[in-house]
């Protein structure tokens, strides 16, 4: 092939991953809410890789170009650094552990007032293996549990297996719409969250009590612009408990959308970014398109802490037959 036209190909593939690029940025600086532009803001971190795939193309051509097509890949470069600084100060934060304090307990023995082992899975709409959810809170043994979409049938299979959690609040049901909390401590009395998908808050009578929200908000394309509402439901939610919260579960948003970082803007502080655990994306798992499968491309599960908590570690977690990964967040009084 000759060098011209891989140069051409090269400079178009570049000028298309940057244009992609600063679309998901515009989006994103600009808080998009509407539902095209909350999908392009959930892409945020690739963008990443996408301004940083672009300069390294454009350099390249740089280096090889004649003095008189210079002017335009130098260009390219300059938006494309832009680009690439804007999204690492965006995801650095994820990278640099400030939850802080003593470790209250050993990371894997049993907790005391000082620590809370979180463990939020969506259980898409009850197709999980409950083998694998028995499992997974059999070994990684939490403290309080959050379970979205859990159905009756998923629930005859595993609550025989928890008693180590006596103390719930919700019940299982058909479809999406059923979100429970498991504890091994007792439960104050219950409040629902009037999210689309159920939620709940209640007090957890721990050795050192706190507030857990357990939450399954909207998708951006549900109808209504209930997204924006179900956001806007966890914001009052978060203002309206004092002292210590831990909020959990599916809330179909990053840490890029504007209201995400409102929730942030009031207190709450992101687990991965307290642990400084990195970007970990939880949806999509065993899923494909015309049988090629996808990555994991967005964080929609969370665990926020406020009040005085913070975050020793977060871990995340495939289980057979859902398509999110359980997240996992070891909760620290600081």
């Amino acid at each position: 092939m000759p060098r011209s036209l891989l140069r051409l190909i090269a400079g178009v593939g570049a000028s298309l991953l940057l244009a992609a690029s600063l679309v998901v940025a515009t989006a994103r600086m600009q808080g998009a809410t509407g539902r095209i532009g909350a999908v392009l803001v959930a892409l945020t971190p690739w963008s990443t890789i996408g301004f940083a795939a672009a300069l390294g193309t454009f350099l390249v051509l740089l280096a090889t170009a004649h003095v008189g097509a210079r002017t335009p890949h130098s260009v390219a470069m300059a938006v494309a650094m832009v680009g690439l600084f804007a999204n690492v100060t965006w995801l650095g934060p994820t990278l640099v552990p400030n939850g802080g304090g003593p470790i209250a307990a050993a990371a894997h023995g049993p907790s005391t007032g000082g620590r809370i082992r979180v463990l939020t899975l969506n259980l898409h709409l009850g197709r999980a293996s409950a083998s694998e959810v028995s499992a997974l809170l059999s070994e990684r043994r939490p403290d309080v549990v959050v379970l979205e979409e859990l159905t009756p049938s998923l629930w005859r299979h595993l609550s025989p297996g928890l008693d180590r959690f006596p103390h719930r609040v919700g019940r299982a049901a058909p479809g999406d719409g059923a979100t429970m909390l498991l504890s091994r401590w007792r439960l104050g009395r219950p409040t629902r969250v009037p999210v689309l998908y159920d939620g709940w808050r209640a007090r957890v009578r721990a050795p050192r009590p706190f507030t857990l929200v357990g939450v399954h908000a909207a998708t951006p394309f549900d109808t209504d612009h209930r997204w924006r509402r179900d956001q806007a439901t966890l914001l009052a939610v978060a203002r309206s408990v004092d002292g210590p919260i831990v909020m959990a579960g599916d809330l179909n948003a990053t840490r890029d959308h504007l209201p995400f970082r409102e929730l942030l803007g009031v207190g709450l502080r992101d687990a991965a970014e307290q642990a400084g655990s990195g970007w970990q994306p939880t949806w999509p798992v065993d899923e494909s398109v015309v049988g090629l499968p996808l990555p994991s491309v967005a964080a929609l599960d969370h665990v926020l802490v406020g009040g005085g908590l913070g975050v020793r570690t977060t871990d995340t977690f495939v289980v057979r037959g859902s398509d999110h990964r359980a997240l996992e967040a070891d909760v620290l009084w600081r």
